[in-house]
């Protein structure tokens, strides 16, 4: 257990999330008392990688492995294998939060934010409209009430989108997924697959990361869809991004990154 190769406390992480992460009431308190277990064997990397508090301050987590030639390929059967245990929604859900830098939002009752706080029709909050999936409008409501418009989905995306958008009711969330479980799914999936746990607000990164790659200039990427109010983040990636790849590299990464991401972006190209 205190050995950080050896997978058994990052495999009770996981299945404490799968056996408690539905119960909203007392996660949290549950939560604190695993995470001291792990603080005390010298795995505070394991509270990091599943057992993140909402209001702890959140660590900065560096991600080379994005840059890594392969990760396209083991992201796309790392959304393959989600969609297969929770269903083409989750595998929409991670793919739209990719192109769009949703953050997740939307996990507490009647939350109207970001991701799952998007809602079928127009209001307050955050929302979709779509009369088809080449006629759509979409407003964010970010943190501190922030709001961004998305500007740009890639049609693979859309047709995802609009297939679940005519099953909804007026007013209803677009996606009704079990976001703990989602979580956890997700986590495990990852890491079996990438070798590093990732998180939902990750996926926030990979979509700067292939904008980078694609050639999209920092101040398009971070206004395209919900960006940053604080641009030093989106900053730093870029940089650290242009000493991880070289020319060569970044030329051939381009090949590798899906086309349901890449349609309709090089408009947005430099």
């Amino acid at each position: 257990m205190k050995d950080p190769n050896n997978p058994l406390a990052d495999q009770l992480a996981q299945k404490f999330l799968e056996v408690f992460g539905n119960d909203k009431k007392r996660i949290r308190d549950r939560k604190v008392k695993i995470r001291q277990l792990f603080k005390f064997l010298g795995r505070t990397d394991v509270n990091d990688r599943w057992l993140y508090l909402g209001g702890d301050e959140r660590p900065v987590r560096e991600l080379p492995v994005l840059a890594n030639l392969d990760f396209p390929e083991k992201l796309e059967r790392s959304i393959k294998r989600l969609e297969e245990e929770m269903g083409f929604e989750a595998g929409t859900c991670i793919r739209l939060k990719i192109v769009s830098l949703l953050r997740t939002g939307g996990t507490r009752k009647g939350e109207d934010k970001e991701l799952f706080g998007l809602r079928k029709g127009g209001g307050n909050g955050t929302w979709l409209i779509m009369e088809s999936p080449d006629v759509w409008k979409a407003q964010i409501k970010a943190k501190e009430n922030l709001r961004w418009y998305l500007n740009w989905i890639p049609k693979p995306i859309r047709l995802e989108l609009w297939e679940i958008y005519q099953k909804r009711a007026d007013g209803e969330k677009i996606f009704q997924l079990d976001v703990n479980r989602l979580r956890a799914v997700w986590k495990r999936i990852t890491q079996e697959e990438i070798g590093v746990a990732l998180n939902l607000h990750d996926m926030r990164k990979i979509g700067l990361t292939w904008m980078y790659v694609l050639g999209v200039p920092l101040e398009i990427a971070t206004e395209l869809n919900v960006g940053w109010r604080d641009l030093n983040t989106a900053k730093r990636h870029y940089l650290q991004l242009r000493g991880l790849l070289s020319k060569t590299a970044k030329a051939e990464y381009a090949k590798r990154i899906p086309e349901w991401f890449k349609e309709g972006l090089e408009e947005y190209t430099a």
